[in-house]
């Protein structure tokens, strides 16, 4: 799998202390850099803080499960785009399928194997970066268009007022005509 370009961060979202070590040490040990929430209300906090590159999710927890965190985090524009990666002991197609539906990008059962969970954060990473290349190529080529369409106005509307006058008559059309020749070689 292919190198990813700079030092991620990763929100691991879970009440359960061990877990949470668990996880980190795991992480860390790849050169990620972890924050970390125990509930879905303090990692909508923390997103605000500091939107993180993906986030590891449980689904059993207090005040707000894991499907809620995410469906909130999916409502939000500048944060729809983190990837989710659903880390629960959920095993049912149903909770799977829940997480999907709900804006998970993926869906690990505990107990986890974890070459399996870092290929999965590696996967989600590198699909975010190729995205964000893509958006970023999109926007550019976006206003490419906006400058090639404001370029050509002129030679248009010079062509255009020449058509007009020379309509109006036709001696002006052969005096101008080499300004018809000119307009239209700069459109090209």
């Amino acid at each position: 799998m292919e190198k990813l370009n700079k030092e991620h961060q990763i929100l691991i979202v879970d009440d359960t202390p061990k877990n949470i070590q668990v996880l980190g040490q795991i992480l860390s040990e790849q050169g990620y850099k972890i924050i970390v929430a125990t509930n879905g209300i303090q990692a909508l906090k923390a997103v605000e803080k500091k939107i993180p590159d993906l986030i590891l999710l449980d689904i059993n927890m207090p005040e707000m499960d894991g499907y809620e965190t995410c469906k909130k985090l999916q409502e939000q524009e500048h944060l729809s785009e983190i990837p989710v990666i659903f880390l629960t002991a959920r095993t049912e197609t149903e909770d799977v399928l829940k997480g999907f539906e709900v804006g998970g990008a993926d869906y690990i059962t505990k107990p986890f194997n974890a070459p399996e969970l870092l290929a999965r954060v590696k996967l989600q990473l590198m699909l975010k970066e190729k995205k964000d290349e893509l958006r970023e190529t999109s926007e550019s080529n976006k206003q490419l268009v906006r400058i090639l369409l404001h370029d050509l106005r002129n030679p248009i509307g010079a062509i255009q007022s020449i058509n007009e006058m020379a309509q109006e008559n036709p001696i002006i059309y052969s005096e101008m005509s080499h300004l018809i020749r000119k307009a239209t070689e700069n459109c090209m």
